[in-house]
């Protein structure tokens, strides 16, 4: 899409009470920043309180557009439990420009979840589009810690409550990332900031460290 259209649909969105978007879409054929991505930065510059996230290509292995926007967090897979510490799909950076992409990762191979065939069977897939949702989910998690006040004590307590911006959740993702086992450094181009496990950036009592924003 061009940058207006791309900045329009998330602000609709915006509108309708989202704060939080997760995207499982995007293109293979090129890996240019262009309008589209251009349009991703721009509503995140403009909405401060949002999060836009993209599941990173599964059939290319660099990064390609528009999870190569600024200001996205882009997702990879990793495999199921037991073993959610293996790399699985996702392109990897660097980006045309030279940044490092994708940030943070979920499982995303056999995902059991409701079928849209019929009323009550399931369907397993594999993919970064499995993955993105959970990530999502998990930034939805983060977001209700901040705006319920569990920073800075781990217990709720509403003086304490805020509006967290995209940024910070994006940087809590990124702060609560697991090192993946047979990926080479970390970070790196290929697990980001590697495997989220939220517990690890969200202090509660009884937690050896403490969350410090």
């Amino acid at each position: 899409g061009t940058e207006q259209s791309m900045f329009d649909h998330f602000a609709l969105h915006h509108t309708q009470g989202a704060f939080i978007h997760t995207n499982s879409w995007g293109t293979d054929a090129f890996r240019d920043y262009d309008g589209g991505a251009r349009g991703v930065d721009a509503f995140t510059h403009q909405y401060e309180d949002d999060l836009v996230l993209f599941a990173v290509t599964d059939l290319m292995p660099l990064v390609m557009n528009p999870e190569n926007a600024k200001n996205c967090v882009a997702v990879f897979a990793t495999s199921q439990s037991p073993n959610q510490g293996n790399w699985c799909f996702g392109g990897s950076a660097p980006t045309l420009d030279g940044r490092r992409k994708p940030e943070v990762g979920a499982p995303g191979c056999s995902i059991l979840s409701a079928s849209g065939s019929t009323g009550c069977s399931t369907s397993s897939q594999s993919g970064t589009s499995m993955a993105t949702p959970a990530v999502a989910g998990l930034a939805a998690l983060m977001r209700e810690y901040y705006t319920r006040g569990f920073y800075p004590t781990g217990v709720e307590n509403q003086w304490d409550a805020f509006v967290p911006s995209g940024s910070l959740l994006r940087a809590t993702l990124a702060s609560s990332g697991a090192d993946l086992t047979g990926v080479a450094g970390f970070p790196s181009v290929k697990e980001g900031f590697g495997r989220v496990l939220g517990d690890s950036a969200a202090f509660f009592p009884g937690d050896q460290s403490r969350t410090l924003i």
